[in-house]
């Protein structure tokens, strides 16, 4: 059985308790940063509302379903848009190979092989699609996990990626992606003390026959051991997988050194959108009230004095567009009342975004479109608080895929081909988080150029482009240009080639 222990002291069980209590809460917060991302926020509508925007007007659990302006989303999405990772660079000398160029020339280039070992290793497990939701679930929760683990068949390390771990007791909110999950536990729970280790829950799914069993599974990763545990109403058993040799698994590297924990703790310094969730509330009660305002106030309303307006059978008369309305009443008459002006809750609605949009550094461009397109100067000036931010998270997520690599380099020294060198630090490459005006730069860059500024300078500096693959355009261009004057130069003496169709002019021809 797995082993506990429980304290006698009561400063400690009172210091125990604490700590549950605030990780429920944490818990807690986590599923509603989930909730606001997806749409599952609070709204009420009356059961006029629900009557006209669908469903059952008495059902109103699927509110949030007919009407919201999901704002918090935006804020994750604005930042995670731009967390590209680009490529991955290493502090190594390079070696000098020959590479083809696009003229099937060998061109010499600068190849460092740690560094282009993990970039292969990065496409073979298509991360530039996986890296959205690593990037995505870390920005939203403020955390989450990625287990490198070494696969037997493609024989190279394996990213899988995991979020944070809900306990299923948890009930605020909605209950989607609880009770599955990693959990990091660090000394004296501070995460920038040493990573203890890190646990990883979920529920396995077996039959027996027919029959559908499901039982708890808890895998705890040590820098030199892999445990695993099964149970079935918390009472937790070590298990043997059918591929594992051992319990525990041993896990270490091929100089017989801990090999590392496995799973790679991502964070971020807080939920992103968190300062967002009150503003999401008044949006939705506003968009809420402006349907109400719209339903009852929106339109004239007759009112019929000294008569009943009734139809040929005696009921009561429906008003609608193009209705003949008459009486025998001499003295009745029908008096409206204008529509109502619904412009201010439509501002208001307009403000709360503003609102949020300033509380989060958000540019407001991301929330309100408008037919005016914003001068170059003006859009950086409004994006400078999010690439802020987006470069802060780049660091924070970049020292993870670093962690990663590092592993997967370690479990290829151990179990694959082995031969790389470990003392080598590889660093994140990521694509620029400002937005490019491209229309605007290569502009700038043919008067630099013009101006006499060299060609190799102008790419890499003024346009950003890797100063390899400069030079390989700069040896393509002069390549081509020497072919075009040795095409030149072979023309027969007084014959100049043809242009634009027309036939070629004889010089030196009386």
């Amino acid at each position: 059985m797995f082993p506990i222990t429980l304290p006698t002291s009561p400063e400690t069980l009172a210091n125990l308790a604490a700590l549950v209590a605030d990780e429920a809460d944490y818990e807690a917060k986590i599923v509603q940063a989930r909730n606001y991302h997806d749409g599952a926020q609070f709204v009420h509508l009356t059961a006029r509302l629900r009557e006209f925007l669908g469903g059952d007007s008495s059902d109103t659990s699927k509110d949030a379903d007919r009407l919201r302006l999901n704002v918090a989303r935006i804020v994750v999405s604005a930042v995670v848009e731009r967390l590209i990772v680009n490529n991955f660079d290493s502090d190594e000398t390079g070696e000098a190979v020959a590479q083809p160029d696009a003229l099937g020339q060998a061109q010499p280039s600068i190849v460092k092989p740690v560094a282009d070992w993990a970039w292969k290793v990065w496409r073979a497990n298509k991360m530039d699609a996986k890296q959205h939701r690593v990037h995505e679930a870390t920005v939203r929760d403020s955390e989450s996990f990625v287990i490198v683990d070494w696969d037997t068949e493609a024989m190279r390390a394996r990213f899988t990626p995991h979020l944070r771990y809900i306990d299923q007791s948890t009930t605020f909110g909605s209950s989607a992606d609880v009770g599955e999950g990693c959990r990091a536990f660090y000394r004296n729970d501070d995460r920038d003390q040493e990573l203890l280790y890190v646990t990883k829950r979920w529920t396995e799914v077996l039959y027996d026959g027919i029959t559908r069993i499901e039982r708890q599974r808890l895998t705890m990763y040590f820098p030199d051991k892999i445990v695993k545990y099964s149970g079935y109403s918390g009472a937790w058993e070590p298990i043997k997988d059918a591929t594992d040799t051992a319990w525990p698994i041993p896990w270490l590297h091929e100089d017989k050194t801990p090999m590392g924990i496995p799973a790679i703790h991502f964070t971020s310094q807080d939920m992103e959108a968190r300062e967002a969730w009150p503003a999401q509330n008044a949006i939705n009660y506003l968009c809420a009230l402006e349907l109400t305002a719209a339903d009852m106030t929106a339109f004239r309303i007759l009112v019929a004095l000294g008569w009943e307006p009734v139809d040929a059978d005696g009921n009561d008369l429906v008003i609608s567009p193009g209705t003949w309305v008459g009486t025998k009443n001499k003295d009745g008459k029908v008096q409206d009342i204008p529509p109502a002006d619904i412009a201010p809750i439509s501002n208001l609605v307009e403000g709360w975004v503003y609102r949020a949009a300033m509380v989060t550094d958000t540019p407001v461009s991301r929330f309100i479109t408008t037919k005016q397109v914003s001068a170059e100067g003006t859009i950086k000036q409004t994006d400078a608080p999010l690439v802020a931010k987006i470069e802060n998270r780049q660091g924070e997520l970049g020292n993870g895929w670093e962690c990663c690599m590092n592993m997967a380099r370690r479990l290829e020294n151990t179990f694959g081909a082995g031969g790389l060198d470990e003392e080598v630090a590889l660093y994140t490459g990521w694509k620029s988080a400002v937005t490019r005006d491209e229309d605007a730069e290569i502009a700038r860059a043919q008067k630099l150029i013009a101006i006499g500024i060299p060609f190799t300078e102008v790419a890499t500096d003024t346009l950003g482009y890797d100063m390899a693959k400069v030079t390989q355009w700069d040896e393509e261009r002069k390549a081509q240009k020497q072919a075009e004057m040795d095409a030149l130069a072979k023309q027969p003496q007084g014959v100049q080639p043809a242009t634009n169709g027309k036939a070629p002019m004889m010089t030196g021809v009386k």
